[in-house]
């Protein structure tokens, strides 16, 4: 989703793996990788670093000056962590930006509200099953560039609208496994609010018309 001969800025980059990549694959002709914490930062500066990579320390987009990259990736984090970021990333870095790539491990309707408030339409979206576990990967796009604006349904802003419209089967396959594994903790615990509303949502998503009958199952 990065597009091609972007110059990438990745926040919370950690090791560097994701830009190391994207440099390698010509996806990324320069790169950052920013970190607020110290142990990664460190452990990158140590190096080598591949041609292009650059490492900075800070908070988000902080230690970022304008005119210095047009793409964001922010992968790994939880949902309301992205936001801030989002909604904290400096006027004049963000202006700059063609688009942002997010990966949230959790609440990533909080990062389509914030990239909403700041203005930005929602571009394509894909979810990925993989050792046990599902990952959202979304595209923010400026309004330059297009992108959905909505309004959005609380179920478009938590899946993402494109995957609900053409009713991917990947989603298809996460839903009903959340229906499977929030049934059982309903049956389990009665009292379980938080679960049943959980569980009310998703069978209310699958009782659209046009989903696959039947869907791969989840390892």
């Amino acid at each position: 989703m990065v597009p091609l001969a972007s110059r990438v800025a990745d926040v919370g980059s950690d090791h560097g793996k994701l830009p190391t990549f994207l440099l390698a694959s010509g996806q990324a002709t320069s790169a950052f990788a920013l970190d607020v914490a110290n142990g990664p930062i460190l452990t990158l500066r140590q190096g080598p670093l591949p041609t292009g990579l650059v490492v900075r320390q800070g908070d988000g987009l902080a230690p970022m000056v304008a005119d210095e990259v047009d793409v964001v990736t922010i992968c790994g984090m939880g949902g309301h962590t992205m936001a801030r970021v989002v909604a904290q990333a400096p006027a004049p870095v963000w202006a700059g930006l063609r688009c942002g790539v997010f990966q949230p491990n959790d609440h990533a309707a909080e990062v389509r509200r914030a990239l909403l408030a700041r203005g930005w339409g929602l571009g394509p979206s894909t979810i990925v099953w993989d050792r046990g576990r599902w990952y959202a990967v979304l595209v923010g796009l400026p309004p330059t560039a297009g992108g959905a604006r909505g309004p959005f349904t609380d179920a478009e802003l938590a899946w993402g609208p494109g995957l609900i419209a053409r009713r991917d089967p990947v989603l298809a396959s996460v839903l009903r496994n959340k229906v499977q594994r929030l049934t059982a903790v309903v049956a389990g615990q009665p009292g379980a609010v938080r679960a049943q509303q959980q569980l009310d949502r998703c069978q209310a998503l699958l009782a659209l018309p046009g989903w696959p009958s039947s869907s791969a199952a989840l390892g």
